[in-house]
């Protein structure tokens, strides 16, 4: 390019623009006609802005259009450009679900303390949720009632239930002296876990004894000292190796199981469960045996991530309290025997079986809440040779039947006459042997 210095008075060079196909060339013009050619270029560059940003507005509206339901980023703004690029119906019912857990996991982390204990992760609940509509109607159905009601408890924290003293586990014992030894094993765990600043978690304890020496009655008893709920399992009824933790999902019928009821939809992390009855659970050659599973969650290490095999969920189990109850543990395997503490417990004394007996009929005309009714036990003595579960009945019957007879407390025509008196067992009614 020539020196500008030579140019003529009233000429300026001009540089054809960069769009122009003969860039690079230099005019030499009239100073009044380069200041139009400079006009005319400002116009255009300004029309050709004006049009770029029309097409982006146009092209923001339409991505605007069909977002226009979608959450927006903290900060963000319709103006601004903050919506988020359009995603389908599916997509956006997940990150809104992901957004509830999320909100879920930091309010649990605020409230998380020896209190409370996390029973299953937020990732279990949304891995539920994207198997929602999966299956046939029924099941979808199931799958969404439970989902549901995760969501409702807004927490994956559940109590931990503790007593506030070990009074309640005292008087238990006074109660029911021929089960001191597992009452002071209770103790002896509970002040172990407060020294230890740890939550309480109670060994599997297997409690083996002749029929009617109170071994259920006495696992309910326990349940309310340690103010926790119960689940009372009856092993001697026909039961499937899906019983406790779900059956497969390629079955049209399929159920979750009740340990995922007790600990993930139930109030404690650790509730009590009885498994009654354990010597005669019995094996099918189609389902297999109800035991199978129980050999992991009894240990704690294993129990910590089980899996309910009905809703793929996975969650945590180790804080279970686990009672058995047998007549012949010799029935049982040795590797499931082996995992919980064993106690033989052997039939009250007489002045035992006064003491259980007053137990259980107090605890009896507690239960039915009967206002006003006396908790009159002064006919213990004619009961306490019974079993414990025999008395129960006994003791409810006769409350039903004081209180249709417009009474509020107990006497002995409330009770079957041969409890008083042998001689008339045979006049009207025999006498049953409720120890076999």
């Amino acid at each position: 390019m020539s020196d500008s210095k030579f140019d003529p008075p009233g000429f300026q060079r001009h540089q054809l623009g960069k769009d122009d196909f003969r860039r690079g060339i230099e005019l030499l013009l009239p100073t009044r006609l380069k200041s139009d050619l400079i006009e005319d270029e400002k116009r255009r560059l300004a029309e050709k802005a004006a049009k770029e940003d029309a097409a982006d507005e146009a092209a923001e509206a339409a991505a605007n259009a069909g977002a226009a339901e979608r959450p927006r980023k903290s900060g963000q703004s319709a103006g601004a450009g903050g919506f988020r690029p359009v995603i389908s119906k599916a997509d956006y019912e997940r990150e809104k679900e992901i957004l509830v857990w999320r909100q879920i996991d930091d309010a649990d982390n605020t409230r998380k303390s020896r209190a409370n204990y996390p029973v299953f992760a937020s990732g279990q609940a949304l891995a539920l949720f994207k198997s929602l509509g999966g299956g046939d109607l029924d099941d979808s159905k199931r799958l969404d009632k439970i989902y549901q009601e995760l969501v409702e408890r807004g927490t994956a924290l559940r109590a931990v239930a503790k007593p506030k003293s070990l009074k309640p586990l005292e008087e238990l014992a006074a109660k029911q002296p021929h089960m001191k030894a597992v009452v002071q094993f209770v103790i002896d765990q509970i002040t172990l876990a407060r020294r230890s600043r740890q939550p309480v978690r109670l060994q599997p304890m297997l409690l083996v004894g002749e029929p009617g020496v109170g071994k259920t009655h006495f696992a309910q008893a326990l349940a309310d000292a340690l103010s926790t709920t119960i689940h009372i399992q009856q092993m001697d009824s026909d039961l499937t190796s899906a019983f406790l933790m779900g059956s497969d999902r390629k079955w049209g019928n399929s159920q979750q199981g009740m340990l995922f009821e007790r600990v993930v939809l139930g109030q404690h992390a650790n509730p009590v469960i009885v498994l009654d009855e354990l010597d005669k659970s019995q094996r099918s050659l189609t389902y297999g045996s109800p035991l199978s599973s129980l050999y992991s969650v009894l240990e704690p290490l294993s129990a910590k991530c089980v899996r309910d095999i009905s809703l793929l969920f996975e969650f945590d189990a180790s804080q279970v309290t686990w009672i058995a109850t047998a007549n012949n543990a010799l029935l049982l395997d040795q590797p499931l025997r082996s995992r919980f503490r064993e106690f033989h417990i052997l039939p009250p004394t007489a002045s035992e079986s006064l003491v259980l007996a007053e137990e259980v009929m107090r605890a009896v005309i507690k239960s039915v809440k009967v206002k006003g009714f006396k908790p009159d036990v002064s006919l213990r003595r004619h009961l306490a040779h019974l079993p414990a579960r025999k008395i129960s009945q006994l003791t409810l019957d006769a409350v039903a039947h004081a209180v249709a007879a417009h009474r509020r407390e107990l006497c002995l025509e409330d009770f079957p006459r041969w409890i008083f008196d042998d001689d008339v067992a045979g006049e009207s009614q025999t006498k049953p042997n409720y120890l076999h």
